[in-house]
């Protein structure tokens, strides 16, 4: 059972446990943000064709697990273009964007919200600078 916060901030899914899957160890398969962490996570985890539901059935059936990582941020989920900061920022560092981000980003993250996805990656030590 997840122990999240049902706060504003951002989440990673990561790789902890690979199987027989094609994601390397750590890997980050996801990067969002929510208004409350813990009815999002959830809802992406179990969320039919909407959600994560899917890749996660098809991780799990490889022997792969995951693990859920996370830091509040006051008015995470009110800030433009934080999402697509993050997956730009790990773009930066990674050379690839997570695995289970979709498509382009629909807004352009502002100087504020990549100057704050870069102190986010740092603090969940998603590969730091």
């Amino acid at each position: 059972m997840l122990h999240l916060p049902d706060t504003a901030g951002v989440f990673v899914i990561a790789c902890r446990f690979m199987g027989t899957t094609a994601h390397p160890l750590g890997a980050v398969l996801y990067v969002g943000v929510a208004e409350d962490m813990r009815r999002r996570v959830l809802s992406l985890l179990s969320g039919g064709k909407s959600g994560l539901h899917a890749p996660l059935r098809e991780l799990h059936e490889a022997g792969g697990q995951v693990d859920v990582l996370y830091v509040e941020v006051k008015g995470a989920g009110k800030m433009p273009g934080l999402e697509a900061a993050l997956v730009q920022e790990h773009m930066h560092r990674s050379g690839t964007k997570p695995a289970w981000n979709r498509g382009p980003a629909r807004t352009k993250p502002s100087p504020e919200a990549l100057a704050t996805a870069e102190h986010i990656l740092d603090a969940l030590r998603i590969l730091p600078r």
